[in-house]
């Protein structure tokens, strides 16, 4: 026969909203959570990962969490994270045509459908690393600081690509070479 009881205490306790307690920290997308007083086993963290991408988000202790228990089972459950609370709010600028994924310590990447714009805004070093080519292309690039290239030459504000071009020994604008200054002819 069947229990509406037992069915009833099932149902309850199939969804929860509890907090983090203790994270694994071997890299494991596994954390414990609390369970009225108690802490319990370790449950699966419901992660962004499949054959085509994987996005790892260390989990912290006291993040809040939905825990969903298959069939009421206490002892099997998986963690649904990633809830904004009084204690954890939007990021600035959050709104309905703004993508925004902001680090702890304020490096954070921005993209609006509204305006068409990527901001990417780094603390301290932003680092482009490729094995191949790395391709800028747009109508305009504006660079602003200091450019070394190949670690050798550095380009300082005295470089001046549109109009004069100077550097530190003076204005090259008005600078030529004959072909007899040199000791190949230059190809025509």
């Amino acid at each position: 026969m069947f229990d509406i009881a037992e069915l009833k205490r099932k149902l309850k306790n199939m969804v929860r909203v509890t907090s983090i307690v203790t994270p694994n920290t071997e890299g494991k997308a596994l954390a414990t959570i609390r369970i009225g007083k108690s802490e319990s086993i370790e449950f699966p963290v419901v992660s962004f990962a499949n054959s085509f991408r994987k996005h790892w988000i260390p989990i912290r202790a006291n993040e809040q969490v939905v825990v969903v228990f298959p069939l009421g089972n206490a002892n099997q459950g998986f963690i649904f994270r990633g809830i904004f609370w009084k204690k954890l709010k939007e990021p600035n600028g959050a709104d309905d045509k703004t993508e925004i994924i902001e680090y702890e310590d304020g490096a954070r990447f921005e993209y609006s459908t509204k305006t068409s714009s990527l901001k990417v805004t780094g603390v301290k070093t932003v680092i482009v690393d490729s094995s191949d080519d790395v391709k800028i292309e747009s109508k305009k690039i504006t660079l602003k600081g200091d450019i070394t290239l190949n670690g050798e030459v550095k380009i300082t504000k005295d470089l001046k690509v549109a109009g004069d071009i100077a550097d530190s020994r003076g204005n090259l604008t008005g600078h030529a070479h004959s072909v007899s200054d040199h000791t190949t002819a230059m190809p025509r």
